[in-house]
């Protein structure tokens, strides 16, 4: 059995927004999260051809994956690898053929990006009735270029509502730094909004969009493409919809899930092992979870 026959091909509608993986021969799916939330009629489609709909069963929203649950049994099933492959060794993405979607090199060994990734909007925030005052806003902060000023209220970000300091920290969290978001907020009672570029450690949003524009000339980004805390990195150039399935060597060892094109010469990878401990957290939960039903 090749990796081939466990990739799933996951649709919105007609078209692909991910691949995927089976984990489980009565019909689990493991895919990429961000990729198939709020999406409406969500399908799997196998590499003999056959559709099913899909439901979304779980996701681990701080690893980006989801269980899809479709109703179809006897399925081939992936098989990890705990190893991670030797540095520079060749790498593979297979599709739901026979033929490989792309190749390229194992680049990193696994690592957190979550820290020294963090974008800044540059404030001291503190809860009001309405949402979070902003305070200690400096010149050179993102909050300052965007408009915001001591005093605002924030009741919104990037269509997220903001109640309290974690919920703001969360919705800032969720980007990266050069990204753009929308701040809906209060200035003496009145609703107004803005856009702000989220700064970066040690660079002021312009130049974290400008950093972001040049890593990302010749790619498109996935939706999500950072804050992950265990991933490793290839060279292969994928698009985001051919994330979410697994990765493999020259030997067809399952070494990993793509989980993200990051740039022009970057894409991420949740290692096997890694990808097998989470699905199997996420399967124990659900179980916790019908006991106490």
């Amino acid at each position: 059995q090749t990796a081939a026959a466990s990739v799933v091909s996951v649709l919105s509608g007609k078209r692909q927004v991910a691949l995927g993986a089976v984990v489980n021969s009565d019909g689990l799916v493991v895919t990429k999260a961000s990729e198939v939330q709020d999406r409406k009629k969500i399908r799997c489609r196998l590499a003999d051809g056959s559709s099913y709909s899909a439901v979304v069963f779980r996701t681990d929203e701080e690893n980006d994956i989801a269980l899809l649950k479709i109703k179809a049994t006897g399925l081939p099933v992936v098989r990890w690898s705990d190893s991670q492959p030797l540095l520079g060794s060749f790498l593979l993405t297979p599709g739901t053929t026979r033929r490989p979607l792309a190749i390229g090199s194992y680049s990193v060994r696994s690592r957190s990006t979550i820290e020294g990734e963090q974008p800044f909007l540059g404030v001291q925030p503190i809860v009001v009735e309405n949402g979070v005052a902003v305070t200690e806003i400096k010149t050179t902060a993102a909050a300052y270029a965007a408009g915001l000023r001591d005093g605002d209220v924030i009741v919104e970000l990037a269509g997220q509502p903001i109640v309290d300091v974690p919920s703001l920290v969360k919705a800032i969290r969720q980007h990266r730094p050069g990204d753009q978001v929308k701040i809906g907020y209060l200035r003496s009672g009145t609703a107004q909004s803005t856009v702000a570029t989220l700064a970066g450690r040690g660079m002021n949003g312009e130049r974290a969009a400008r950093f972001k524009m040049m890593n990302r000339l010749g790619a498109v980004p996935s939706r999500r493409d950072g804050n992950f805390p265990n991933v490793f990195q290839h060279d292969t150039p994928l698009f985001p919809e051919q994330c979410g399935g697994p990765i493999v060597d020259l030997d067809g060892n399952v070494v990993g899930l793509n989980i993200a094109r990051r740039g022009r010469a970057a894409s991420f990878a949740l290692p096997g092992g890694y990808v097998r401990t989470l699905v199997e957290k996420m399967l124990r939960e659900d179980v916790a979870e019908a006991s106490r039903r």
